[in-house]
């Protein structure tokens, strides 16, 4: 077993981060909506416990990947 770092705080940045990215594209905003949407419906995501003392825990941070697709004629 590995010791993780404590990195509830930069999970948290990136996250707010994202929020704000996502609040200023709308395009990206419904994306981003369907696809938490279908995560939260398949049960891939799970809710984070709120409890400030928990050791073992490492919170995977957060982010949109957004690719431009390209058309080939």
């Amino acid at each position: 077993m590995c010791d993780l770092s404590l990195n509830r705080d930069t999970a948290g940045r990136r996250f707010r981060t994202l929020q704000k990215r996502v609040q200023q594209d709308d395009a990206l905003r419904t994306i981003y909506d369907e696809q938490m949407l279908d995560h939260v419906m398949k049960e891939l995501v799970e809710l984070a416990p709120t409890t400030e003392n928990l050791t073992g825990i490492c919170y995977l941070p957060h982010h949109a990947v957004k690719k431009e697709r390209c058309v080939e004629i």
